[in-house]
């Protein structure tokens, strides 16, 4: 069973109309898709693998996982959205947005931008201000960590001088002679 719907997709001219054209949905789109599948991409897209890449491809043809996925297509005509070869032509970022614009399509990059990543310069687990803001229990649990090692080191002092203080028997074994054994 194919797994888009539409066998011909509308060709969409870069002033925004529909020219009337239409093509065939490239049979990666029609791939099948399973569940596992699109999991598996999802969790291994760093991998160049071919079909990985089939299946993502056929799964952005299929609305309901975009829709899942948390890309915003509500304002795009149709889905997928095939664009003439104009698009080939744009050089400019901001050209580019006013074509994502005109198809709706601007809304997905758009919450993309809103993403704010922090770059880290240190390692969160050794920066205390990094690590409570990714765990505000971070704090309790690093001087519970550190009232465990000095109770550690207390017992361990505590034996070291049990073990110096009391007087220790040396036991001398005789020595054998040729006539015992």
């Amino acid at each position: 069973m194919a797994a888009a719907a539409r066998p011909l997709v509308s060709i969409q001219a870069l002033d925004g109309e529909s020219g009337g054209a239409s093509t065939t949905l490239p049979t990666v789109l029609l791939a099948p898709i399973r569940q596992d599948i699109v999991e598996f991409v999802h969790s291994n897209v760093a991998k160049n693998k071919l079909y990985a890449v089939c299946s993502a491809l056929a799964a952005s043809a299929i609305p309901a996982l975009l829709l899942a996925r948390g890309h915003k297509i509500e304002k795009v005509p149709e889905v997928p959205l095939v664009l003439s070869d104009a698009v080939e032509n744009i050089e400019k970022t901001s050209a580019a947005f006013i074509v994502l614009k005109k198809f709706g399509a601007i809304d997905d990059i758009e919450k993309k931008k809103e993403i704010k990543r922090r770059v880290l310069k240190k390692n969160p687990l050794e920066n205390l201000g990094a690590m409570l803001e990714l765990n505000p229990y971070a704090k309790t649990a690093r001087r519970m960590e550190l009232v465990a090692q000095e109770g550690r080191v207390k017992a361990k002092a505590e034996k070291l001088k049990l073990k110096r203080s009391t007087p220790q028997v040396l036991q001398f074994r005789r020595p054998i002679s040729v006539t015992e054994a």
